[in-house]
């Protein structure tokens, strides 16, 4: 596997792997698996990064190294050099990835190097970095070599090799011929690998990729691949395989040597393992979160800009000091024992801290400190990485001060108020809740309602309950609590947490209402009584006065001297007017009388023609024009006699009070408009300063305009009757233009 380096993208913080000043968890990783690597920017030429095992495979000073990494360059064998050479150019175009080649040591031994190179580029594209590791395979080199030597060698190469090494037919693939390095080293006998095939040393899952790579002939091409293999115990490890085609014995096989690479791959995965860490780095970067790198013991190796932003602090003035001098002074040492505890015991931490500024003010993050690993996955650095949670806090606190200024109020409310949650538990509960209850709130709270108040399914105060939670709707009702012997009106306010119950006592008004209903029952009777006597009063009345009527048309007043003769007429005319103001009166009484009600349906236009037909014979004489604007269709279910009644009550009405310097006109428009049926009336009378008498309009024995004579009753019927189809009326006016009344009632 390539070793891809630290990457991190342009222009952001980076973490120096430089171990001149202090080992990083890489260089712990590399060493302790003897991996030698280096890393050098390509555009400065400076190595900033190298291990400390190269002195003893180059056998000089690392100090030595340190200062003039080029020295290792020169230990390169001259045979190889003009290929290392060639190897540098072609890889600046195609990565290639290893090489393998001599050097030779300032005490002139030769070994064996395998390098493997990798490009590191920026997000423009541009290589920044190249990453070099390398290894000694001298003693890998040589069992090659020796392999091809000569049959005279075979067998002190193959049976003394400290390589495990085997041979296999590669038709049937039964172990043919085994050394004693893999004896030891897997664990069977010679006896067991001779009844055994190469594939019962690999897992299950990897038998399909080996026959696959035996069947195309390419384990040659495979050779650096990482292959696992089981021991007999089970265990798992890693080998890198060199293999050979020969005859042995007569069977086409293959000559296969085995170099154990578990720590070499172990080491990689764990570099995967830091990889992620700073990956998870990286990405909490781009979240702008707030982070801190630091060693096992707390101190802080590197911050990001975020923290240093947020917490106005320098680089260098937190680089070396302990992460807690970032911790608000509320944070004594005893406080800090449970994150020191998880990291003891290589956990991860995770919650609310509030954060020191150097300007002295603090502000509240939500802080996660996660371990990173070694190879023995021990904790080598802790990331620490938070997130500002000022505001959520401070929403925190104002709804904690809503809360207290809530509790306040219902403390102050002379209501009884509780609180039930979704168990009917009580959850709150104020101060007259308590002596409503006649109980302690530290007793109430947490009991279940039905507990206290006691109610079978039927009983109304269970069924409103109920009904309000699973319905989430408001209910209201009133109920008589026994215990109090009062009347209460109960309301009950449902929500997704539970439900909000307020009793209201009523006692007094249900008192005060029931008084009420007492006395306006009496009046009721009397007011029927009333209603009675004024009946048979007027019946009474029109029949004398019909009798006086009868009278006077019987007697021939052509005898009659001028002046009785106008004593004549005057008594006439005062049977007549009296008559008149006992109809009205009737009419009246019967319009209160709704059990005279008959609805049924009615064509407006017809009505409008039996309501100019009923018009008095006493504005018969003069000249008048009344036109009709009626849509045919329009139809309302009302009552007959009180609609036609409106209409010849208004048509007299505009007729009465005409102006007498013109022509009376009315013009009367019917039509219907969405649900309702509009009726207007339209006339060039008198007219009114409708701003001066608009309040008066339509009260009983009101009239506005001196010398014409008028009882006020015509207006006052026909709100009644308007009233009484549910219908609206209306008047516009002007002073000596005329007067619009618009009706409105229900449509069909």
């Amino acid at each position: 596997m390539p070793v891809s380096g630290v990457h991190v993208p342009v222009n952001t913080a980076t973490i120096d792997l430089n171990t001149s000043t202090r080992p990083g968890i890489l260089t712990e990783i590399f060493a302790n698996f003897g991996q030698m690597v280096w890393s050098k920017d390509v555009l400065t030429g400076k190595v900033n990064f190298l291990t400390d095992n190269f002195a003893s495979v180059y056998e000089m000073p690392m100090d030595l190294i340190r200062m003039e990494p080029s020295i290792l360059k020169s230990c390169v064998h001259p045979d190889d050099a003009p290929f290392i050479d060639l190897y540098s150019k072609v890889l600046l175009t195609n990565n290639v990835e290893e090489l393998e080649y001599r050097i030779l040591t300032p005490g002139g031994k030769i070994k064996w190097i395998r390098e493997r190179k990798q490009l590191v580029k920026n997000d423009l594209g541009e290589i920044i970095r190249l990453d070099t590791m390398l290894s000694e395979t001298t003693d890998h080199k040589a069992e090659e070599i020796r392999l091809i030597d000569s049959e005279a060698t075979f067998k002190s190469l193959f049976y003394k090799n400290p390589h495990p090494m085997w041979v296999y037919d590669t038709e049937t693939l039964y172990f043919l011929a085994v050394n004693d390095a893999a004896v030891k080293f897997y664990g069977y006998t010679h006896d067991e690998f001779f009844r055994m095939t190469v594939r019962q040393i690999r897992p299950k899952e990897d038998v399909d990729d080996l026959l696959q790579a035996i069947r195309n002939n390419d384990l040659e091409s495979r050779s650096d691949k990482n292959w696992r293999h089981l021991r007999k115990d089970g265990s798992l490890i890693f080998v890198k395989l060199v293999s050979s085609f020969l005859q042995f014995r007569g069977h086409k096989a293959r000559l296969v040597l085995a170099n154990d690479v578990t720590k070499q791959v172990s080491a990689e995965s764990q570099m995967e393992k830091v990889y992620r860490y700073l990956e998870r780095f990286q990405e909490a970067v781009s979240k702008n979160s707030l982070l801190a790198l630091m060693d096992n013991s707390g101190t802080i190796v590197f911050v990001n800009d975020n923290l240093l932003q947020k917490s106005g602090f320098k680089s260098e003035q937190l680089i070396g000091k302990p992460w807690s001098m970032l911790q608000s002074s509320i944070y004594k040492t005893e406080h800090n024992q449970e994150i020191n505890q998880f990291m003891a015991e290589q956990k991860s931490w995770r919650g609310e801290r509030k954060f020191f500024r150097r300007q002295g003010s603090h502000f509240w993050v939500n802080c996660s400190i996660i371990p990173i690993l070694d190879s023995e996955d021990n904790p080598a650095q802790y990331l620490l990485i938070a997130d500002d949670i000022s505001n959520l806090k401070e929403a925190e606190k104002r709804n904690k001060d809503y809360a207290m200024k809530l509790h306040n109020i219902l403390e102050g409310v002379t209501d009884a108020i509780f609180v039930l949650d979704k168990n009917w538990l009580l959850s709150n509960i104020n101060l007259e809740a308590e002596k409503l209850l006649e109980k302690k709130r530290s007793f109430l709270l947490g009991k279940n309602i039905w507990e206290i108040f006691p109610a079978d399914e039927g009983a109304k105060f269970y069924q409103f309950f109920r009904k309000a939670k699973k319905r989430r709707i408001t209910v209201q009702f009133e109920e008589f609590y026994a215990p109090k012997r009062l009347w209460y009106d109960i309301s009950l306010y449902p929500s997704k947490d539970g439900l909000a119950v307020c009793f209201r006592d009523v006692t007094e008004r249900r008192k005060k209402e029931s008084e009420r209903r007492e006395l306006m029952e009496q009046l009721l009777a009397q007011n029927r009584d009333l209603e009675e006597f004024t009946f048979i009063t007027s019946h009474s009345l029109r029949a004398q006065i019909a009798n006086i009527s009868m009278l006077c048309s019987a007697i021939d007043g052509s005898g009659l001297t001028p002046s009785n003769q106008e004593i004549f007429e005057k008594l006439f005319q005062s049977s007549a007017n009296l008559d008149s103001v006992i109809e009205d009166l009737n009419t009246i009484l019967t319009v209160k009388d709704r059990n005279t009600l008959m609805f049924e349906n009615v064509k407006i236009q017809n009505s409008f023609v039996n309501a100019i037909s009923k018009i008095p014979f006493s504005f018969s004489p003069f000249k008048k024009t009344i036109t009709t604007d009626i849509d045919p269709e329009v139809q309302l279910f009302t009552v007959r006699h009180y609609f036609e009644t409106i209409l010849i009550q208004i048509i007299t009405n505009s007729l009465k009070f005409r102006a007498m310097d013109r022509e009376p006109e009315i013009h009367i428009k019917g039509y219907k408009e969405g649900k309702q049926v509009v009726i207007t009336f339209q006339d060039n009378g008198k007219g009114l300063d409708i701003s001066q008498v608009k309040k008066q309009l339509f009260h009983l024995y009101k009239t506005f305009h001196p010398g014409v004579s008028g009882r006020g009753l015509g207006l006052y019927l026909c709100k009644i009757l308007v009233d009484e189809l549910k219908g609206t009326i209306d008047i516009e006016s002007e002073e000596n233009k005329g007067t619009m009344i618009t009706v409105r009632l229900p449509g069909m």
